[in-house]
């Protein structure tokens, strides 16, 4: 078989992004590392005030992290479908393979500096307080985390949105036996990163929880500081009340499309329900296993050849009668 004119298309658009990918992450990481060994060389030294610079500096590689690591994720997804078209991998593989590896290490690599951002973020945090009692950088947190609700909540519901349209075409191609469609639905919702968002997101509401738990319990800091910073908690975690229903929604979504299946029919049933001989059933196997779309016509040209004929609706109506589909 032929490979589809429009993967070539798509690997096109695909290949472009990839590098752009590629070009974004090496400048990126020299930054990263920068930050990240600033910060903990300034908490070993206990320079409270550089804590807050290179703090700040962090949280904002952060953000630009997020957005790297959204569009490599996108990125393998649409990647993962242009895989589907095994001539065209067979006939491009080297290019391919250099995009699908250049978008994978960013996913990985992205995934690990997030990871190590956000440990490092909860550290310094922790060392600003014990080094300064330090009100203002108390406040400067519960703002950050503020907007970290608000970024996430924007985040899922955008992404609940766009797996939506994939999940659709999985039902759609598992209920009309097209095994094809179900398996590139799959890897595209796959592909989208739910279960990193997800896990982003139940990390954030671990930290929400620790940080009012340790203001709490701050010794240094005065009573009204604590009322403030417990109702600033509060306030976010009402926000993440209304996350929940996207949360939930994704976590379902995805156990969803991983189990959907296109399963065999007995076929022994079938041409038994349809009085057809051992000589028949192999035709009657590849019709039935294929997409419902093509059941009427297939059984059409099976039944030409019985004796005495049958028409494909009669037939398709039989084999419901039967149970079979």
């Amino acid at each position: 078989m032929a490979a589809d004119p429009e993967t070539a298309l798509q690997f096109k658009k695909a290949k472009v992004v990839a590098a752009q990918i590629g070009k974004v992450r090496a400048a990126f990481d020299p930054k990263w590392k920068d930050v990240v060994s600033k910060l903990k060389a300034a908490i070993k030294a206990k320079q409270n005030d550089k804590i807050d610079l290179y703090l700040a500096a962090l949280e904002g590689r952060l953000k630009e992290l997020n957005k790297i690591l959204r569009a490599a994720t996108q990125a393998r997804g649409e990647l993962r479908g242009i895989e589907f078209d095994q001539d065209f991998v067979a006939a491009n593989l080297a290019e391919v393979e250099k995009a699908v590896t250049t978008v994978s290490e960013a996913v990985d690599g992205l995934t690990e500096q997030f990871d190590e951002g956000k440990t490092l973020q909860n550290e310094a945090e922790a060392a600003a307080t014990k080094f300064q009692g330090g009100a203002n950088q108390a406040m400067t947190n519960l703002s950050a985390l503020d907007g970290e609700m608000d970024d996430a909540k924007d985040e899922l519901s955008a992404l609940f949105k766009k797996q939506d349209a994939i999940h659709t075409r999985a039902a759609n191609a598992a209920e009309s036996r097209d095994a094809k469609a179900l398996d590139k639905a799959q890897k595209e919702h796959a592909a989208l990163g739910i279960d990193i968002a997800l896990t982003m997101h139940e990390g954030l509401r671990k930290r929400v929880k620790e940080f009012g738990d340790k203001a709490a319990s701050n010794a240094s800091y005065s009573d009204d500081l604590k009322k403030k910073l417990k109702d600033g908690v509060k306030d976010i975690q009402n926000k993440a009340v209304g996350v929940d229903v996207y949360v939930e929604q994704l976590g379902l979504a995805v156990k969803r499309v991983k189990n959907l299946s296109v399963e065999e029919i007995d076929v022994g049933k079938a041409a038994k329900a349809l009085s057809i001989d051992r000589e028949a059933e192999a035709g009657l196997k590849k019709v039935l296993n294929g997409p419902a779309s093509g059941f009427d016509a297939g059984l059409e040209q099976i039944g030409k050849k019985l004796k005495p004929p049958q028409k494909g609706k009669d037939m398709l109506a039989k084999l419901k009668s039967a149970g079979v589909l």
